[in-house]
């Protein structure tokens, strides 16, 4: 594990698993809200992720840093309790993390205050993602339906459907590395529920859904060729949740169709990040057109 002693006189530690519910609890009282049940997905791809700095045996801050490959890690989760800032806690888990993710490009989902920090840190920023919320209207998915179709033939996710969405991924760079480990875990947690489009017999989306502690639900990802796919996706998606749910899509900016699905539901922006990278150029990725909302602000 993961162990350093500051000069603040602060030790950075890898977290166990358990402490992993900590991190999500804080992550919560922040207002970003995560899942249920995200601490076993987040952990299925770098079990040594998340970071603790502590004083006299008390956690104060933490960070998670995943590293997918040799090339690319992402940094998140980036919290000091509030009693114990300012007092070079941060810093602390900041080089702890970075050390850990070496010469790899580095990516981050920035907080609107913080943005300007990241830049004197080396970091760059490429583009927004908001976070469209809010309680569904009567019949959501009949809405989606009526406005975008309902010719493109979706099914919900099954184990079998696991190495074909893998390389959907792959094939049209959606995430900027390999991440089967964590695939697998999202799709099967308890709780999260995921559907798949077809088009010629061949994926062409998948989105999963999946309930946050606030007791909203969170559509992530949400990946399709068009937005006719996107939409069809959704609506068989919010079939699945109570009428008048609160939910949650974490939105491209960039992305026009995805702001517009977004907003056909009567959604409405909560807050927004900056996505940034450093170290290098990041790997390549989708130019975002199929990228309708992203899987995590942790994770990437």
């Amino acid at each position: 594990k993961t162990s350093r002693m500051s000069g603040v006189g602060v030790r950075v530690r890898t977290l166990g698993r358990e402490e992993v519910g900590t991190v999500l609890a804080w992550a919560e009282a922040e207002g970003w809200d995560p899942g249920l049940a995200d601490a076993a997905p987040f952990c299925a791809m770098d079990s040594g992720a998340f970071l603790g700095a502590f004083v006299g045996g008390e956690m104060v801050g933490c960070i998670s840093i995943a590293s997918y490959d040799e090339v690319f890690a992402f940094l998140g989760c980036f919290i000091v309790a509030p009693e114990h800032r300012r007092r070079g806690y941060g810093a602390a888990l900041w080089a702890s993390a970075m050390a850990r993710a070496g010469t790899r490009v580095v990516g981050l989902d920035g907080v609107a205050e913080q943005v300007a920090r990241y830049e004197r840190a080396g970091f760059r920023a490429t583009h927004r993602h908001v976070r469209m919320g809010g309680a569904l209207p009567a019949a959501a998915h009949l809405v989606l339906l009526a406005r975008w179709g309902a010719d493109v033939p979706v099914l919900p996710y099954e184990s079998g459907h696991l190495h074909a969405l893998h390389r959907y991924e792959q094939a049209h760079r959606l995430f900027p590395a390999e991440r089967l480990p964590f695939l697998r875990a999202w799709l099967a947690n308890p709780g999260h529920a995921a559907r798949v489009a077809f088009t010629c017999g061949t994926v062409s989306g998948y989105a999963v859904i999946r309930p946050t502690r606030s007791g909203a639900y969170k559509v992530a990802p949400l990946f399709a060729a068009d937005l006719r796919t996107a939409s069809a996706l959704l609506a068989a998606l919010l079939a699945a949740v109570p009428q008048r749910s609160h939910v949650m899509i974490d939105v491209p900016e960039p992305n026009a169709d995805a702001m517009l699905l977004a907003r056909t539901l009567e959604l409405r922006p909560a807050f927004a990040c900056t996505r940034m990278f450093a170290h290098g150029t990041p790997p390549p990725v989708d130019d975002g057109a199929r990228v309708f909302g992203v899987t995590s602000l942790e994770l990437g």
